[in-house]
């Protein structure tokens, strides 16, 4: 054998090496295709005709009572992410919120829920207590666009009193959803969250988008199915609403619907919403009453 020759397989036999002490490093998780929101999910759910099911006009008390409601399990969300150039030196400051949702009437704590893409990664994430004080007795007459609320600047943002820390506790990057946690010696987390419109069984008569950032003044609202030639949107669901991540969308007298995820990418009058049965399963989920979809089971090599 030829020296270069003996020099190529010493040089193979060591990549073949580093190849495998990589490997070794890999953590294996397997997830059943069952498992993963299925086409179904991502619909508006057919309401079988019954009287039972029939939509109302809802009432002022019916409008006024979802807003205490809504208000007062909605929370601010402030989120300090590292720049996504080293050439920027200041922390990026993003604005939302967050909403208390329960299950089921009774049983589990509610879970403090909000898109996952906007806090995935976050160096720190606060929280604005609820505030039930900045109700505007009155609907919209027109919609508006988030960029037409005035809001402080980072620096002021972050200097709020009222702020307290919080955390990522649960991530799903497959729904776009996660749960925050915070210390309860900050702030007590309710007795119980919205609980979800039983969208499956009962019409809708009118759906509200409310949000903090406008003072909780019902939006009247409306879910449409998106374009779903573009394989990007297949999961969401598309509405006239428009707000910054994690704003519900409720129905009187206070049971949340979805929560806007992010501005829709091309039609500037739409956001994206996570769809009614993806939420319901995932606050069911993190709440332990459903089975979680995410197994590791798969050992790495030794």
């Amino acid at each position: 054998m030829k020296r270069s020759s003996i020099a190529l397989v010493l040089l193979m036999s060591a990549s073949t090496s580093m190849a495998q002490e990589r490997i070794n490093d890999v953590t294996v998780q397997r997830i059943r295709p069952s498992d993963l929101p299925t086409l179904e999910e991502t619909k508006i759910p057919t309401v079988l005709g019954s009287e039972a099911s029939m939509p109302r006009m809802p009432t002022a008390a019916d409008i006024s009572a979802m807003q205490r409601t809504v208000a007062s399990m909605t929370v601010r969300v402030i989120v300090e992410a590292k720049p996504f150039s080293t050439l920027q030196r200041t922390p990026i400051v993003m604005e939302g919120q967050a909403v208390w949702i329960s299950a089921q009437p009774e049983g589990a704590d509610p879970i403090l829920v909000t898109p996952a893409h906007w806090v995935d990664g976050a160096s720190k994430v606060w929280v604005h207590p609820p505030e039930p004080d900045l109700l505007v007795d009155q609907l919209s007459v027109g919609r508006s666009d988030i960029k037409a609320y005035s809001t402080n600047g980072p620096s002021k943002l972050l200097a709020d009193p009222d702020l307290v820390p919080a955390s990522v506790r649960v991530l799903d990057r497959d729904r776009n959803l996660a749960v925050l946690e915070i210390d309860p010696e900050h702030l007590a987390a309710p007795d119980k969250g919205l609980l979800i419109y039983p969208i499956e069984t009962r019409a809708i008569s009118y759906l509200y988008g409310l949000t903090p950032y406008s003072q909780f003044r019902p939006q009247i609202a409306r879910i449409v199915e998106p374009d779903r030639s573009n394989e990007a949107l297949l999961y969401y669901l598309a509405s006239d609403f428009l707000a910054a991540p994690g704003a519900p969308l409720a129905a009187p007298p206070g049971e949340v619907v979805s929560i806007v995820a992010m501005m829709h990418p091309t039609e500037p009058l739409q956001s994206l919403i996570i769809p009614p049965l993806i939420l319901l399963k995932f606050v069911r989920t993190a709440q332990g009453l459903d089975q979680a979809k995410l197994v590791e089971d798969v050992a790495a090599p030794k």
